[in-house]
């Protein structure tokens, strides 16, 4: 016999879950550039306040939440040379 859970949670829909940064923010919704590429206009929930360069998390097409960036890591990154011996 299945697992009467396992059958019900497959049948629900799936949520799409992205991490990006913003690249714009309007009144009710930003433009973030995700991870994967590309970039996506999602929405953001009454009340909240993002600015540029935020990174987020995206769960349905809405922001979730901020993500803590440590220091010195909010600088665009710079290739390294790689050197081998």
């Amino acid at each position: 016999m299945a697992n009467v859970y396992q059958e019900l949670i497959r049948l629900l829909p799936s949520t799409d879950t992205v991490v990006g940064k913003i690249l714009s923010v309007s009144t009710n919704t930003a433009v973030i550039s995700m991870i994967g590429g590309g970039t996506s206009r999602v929405h953001i929930t009454k009340g909240s306040t993002y600015a540029q360069n935020d990174w987020v998390l995206v769960k349905d097409n809405t922001i979730v939440s901020t993500i803590p960036v440590p220091q010195g890591d909010d600088q665009q990154e710079v290739a390294k040379v790689i050197e081998i011996y």
